[in-house]
């Protein structure tokens, strides 16, 4: 569960050391390193100079960069997903009204203002659509290869009260959500647990004698109902390791000869 943050802007409201920014990170998709959906972890400010001050109106808002994405919500009261709880075809549709930006799910919003004369800082509450919640986790679905892939982002915070951001020395906690990591199911249509690593197959071994004088050989098998895996081996793992498909697969099990070293490695790859 990694991410990368890139600091694309940087706005600075002096002398009160407000900093916003607009950052991303990139969530890759397994088997095409080349390809990747940007989520971005917005924090727009818009700048409104006046006689008696500036205004910055602040939205923080996750967004993808392409027209695949789509964030989803456990049900139509919640927005966010419980730890553990399944993201998968049982969620809807996150809907960002009045936005006509369909990939978009707004955090919080909120107003600063800079008085003059003096340059008095202070901040006005406006939408937060997770009060009293500091982590949170959103779901979303993205188009990969012609299905649905399923994952999830995880957001915190220092501060879960509006009120908390601003102290008395001028100084400012964050009220706003930053990424912490995330993670997909590289299988498309599987759904993932929000919270938790992609719910994988695993390979179980056992030595079985062949027949025929042929010696020992190893049955290799995985759970049924994963559609779409390959069995491969490799006999030793040397880098680029040289992985080839075993011979005489039925269903989710194969029995292969043992070489003379008796080391094989095998896995499972996801080819559909």
């Amino acid at each position: 569960m990694k991410y990368s943050n890139a600091l694309t802007g940087l706005l600075m409201a002096a002398p009160c050391m407000a900093q916003l920014y607009q950052g991303n990170f990139n969530i890759p998709i397994t088997g095409d390193p080349s390809s990747g959906v940007q989520v971005m972890d917005r924090i727009r400010a818009t700048y409104t100079p006046g006689l008696d001050g500036s205004i910055y109106d602040v939205a923080i808002t996750l967004a993808f960069s392409d027209v695949d994405g789509q964030f989803l919500r456990p049900n139509s009261n919640q927005l966010a997903f419980a730890p553990a709880s399944e993201i998968g075809p049982g969620a809807i549709a996150y809907v960002d009204l009045p936005s006509t930006i369909p990939a978009r799910i707004r955090l919080v919003t909120y107003r600063w203002r800079v008085e003059s004369p003096g340059n008095r800082l202070s901040a006005e509450p406006g939408r937060d659509n997770f009060p009293n919640q500091s982590s949170i986790l959103i779901g979303f679905t993205r188009l990969y290869q012609g299905a649905l892939q399923y994952g999830w982002v995880h957001m915190e915070r220092e501060v879960t009260r509006f009120e908390d951001m601003l102290l008395p020395d001028g100084s400012t906690r964050d009220f706003a959500f930053r990424p912490k990591g995330f993670a997909i199911h590289p299988i498309p249509g599987r759904p993932i647990r929000a919270g938790m690593e992609p719910e994988l197959p695993s390979l179980s071994t056992e030595l079985v004698t062949l027949g025929g004088d042929g010696g020992e050989g190893i049955r290799v098998s995985w759970p049924t109902g994963w559609p779409g895996m390959v069995l491969e081996y490799a006999s030793e793992l040397k880098q680029p390791t040289e992985w080839q498909p075993v011979a005489g697969v039925e269903g989710s099990q194969a029995v292969v000869k043992l070489p003379e070293d008796g080391q094989l490695f095998f896995r499972l790859r996801y080819a559909p």
